[in-house]
């Protein structure tokens, strides 16, 4: 079984404070148990999640900011280990991953037309496991292809009752990858690059019931990988006709 306490409070209507308490629980795929790199010793991975957090949205509703603290741990680790002999990999648990971070959002509406929408997110995490042979455990950053720090900015502005048009920036922190290499057989650990993506969405509600749109993505036309060797989309653009009937 799993559990969860989610537990609020609400002050003069304007300040929630909340706080969660959860469990989680992950069982190992066939695959982890029966392939030519199975483990039929591996246990399931289980998890006990905590988050509190305060709430501020001012009687207007044009001010909402949050701001949540998350902390995270899983026992039992379902890892690949490298061996020396053959299938020279294999599932195995790990001791332990611990995981930590807050973020913060806010939705502003400073004028009738604007809308600002932003957050900002912190991760960081380790595993501990024991180390084969010296009987000791150790501790390192395993979050691959996960940014420490993340960001996203939408200012949007309702022009007229028809037309709607919004500007969006993403950016994603460097992350560390590995990359297996066929030519030295071995597992190398890469850096990906740190980079930030600007978008534009515009729409025209041309009647009640058909909206135009053009929807930009990554108008700069910059170059970043989110998995080692693999370009992501440069400068590309949707564009089209909704009809809700």
């Amino acid at each position: 079984f799993t559990y969860s306490f989610n537990p609020s409070y609400t002050i003069a209507e304007q300040v929630k404070l909340f706080a969660n308490i959860a469990s989680g629980f992950r069982a190992p795929s066939l695959y982890h148990l029966a392939s030519e790199y199975g483990n039929t010793r591996l246990q399931p991975e289980k998890s006990t999640s905590y988050e509190g957090g305060v709430q501020y949205f001012n009687k207007g509703n044009t001010v909402n900011i949050r701001v949540n603290y998350f902390n995270r741990i899983i026992r039992d680790v379902i890892i690949f280990r490298s061996l020396s002999a053959p299938p020279y990999a294999q599932y195995d648990n790990a001791d332990k991953q611990k995981d930590h971070g807050f973020e913060l959002e806010a939705t502003l509406l400073p004028a009738a037309r604007w809308s600002i929408r932003a957050n900002y997110t912190y991760t960081n995490g380790k595993v501990t496991t024991l180390s084969p042979g010296s009987g000791k455990d150790s501790s390192y950053y395993n979050l691959y292809r996960r940014p420490k720090n993340t960001a996203n900015l939408t200012l949007g502005y309702q022009a007229s009752a028809k037309w709607y048009a919004s500007l969006g920036f993403r950016w994603v922190d460097k992350r560390d990858d590995l990359f297996y290499n066929s030519n030295t057989f071995s597992t190398e650990q890469k850096v990906l690059a740190a980079y930030y993506n600007l978008d534009v969405y515009i729409s025209y509600q041309a009647a009640s019931f058909v909206k135009i749109f053009a929807d930009l993505r990554n108008i700069t036309n910059r170059q970043y990988f989110d998995l080692y060797g693999y370009n992501s989309r440069r400068f590309n653009f949707m564009a089209g006709i909704l009809l809700n009937f």
